[in-house]
């Protein structure tokens, strides 16, 4: 596998993580709940070294709105999968928006 190629999925893995931590936050019902509460810091301790790995040779920029942006739609995903929250228009064209911007900064820059 080439370093562009791993550091994208080490930022990729680190939305992962980053997003489970959301998943989490939804289940620990406000902090209330030790297991889900647990399971937040688990996971945003692993998006931390695995975006910190996937930065090394890559603009700051690109790489943070990369990892962002991915987790922002693996979470709207979510949502709509596990919350059964409403999928709308909006969102729909939200997540359209992210790739768009993502695709912009490249992450290998």
């Amino acid at each position: 596998m080439t370093e562009a190629a791993t550091q994208i999925v080490l930022l990729l893995l680190s939305a992962l993580a980053f997003s489970g931590g959301g998943v989490f936050m939804k289940l620990s019902a406000g902090l209330s709940r030790p297991g889900p509460t647990a399971l937040i810091f688990v996971c945003f301790a692993i998006g931390v070294v695995l975006q910190t790995l996937g930065m090394r040779r890559t603009g700051l920029a690109s790489a943070y709105v990369f990892v962002l942006g991915f987790e922002a739609i693996l979470v709207c995903a979510a949502g709509l999968l596990f919350f059964k929250e409403p999928a709308t228009a909006r969102k729909a064209i939200g997540v359209v928006l992210v790739l768009v911007g993502i695709s912009l900064l490249r992450v290998t820059d």
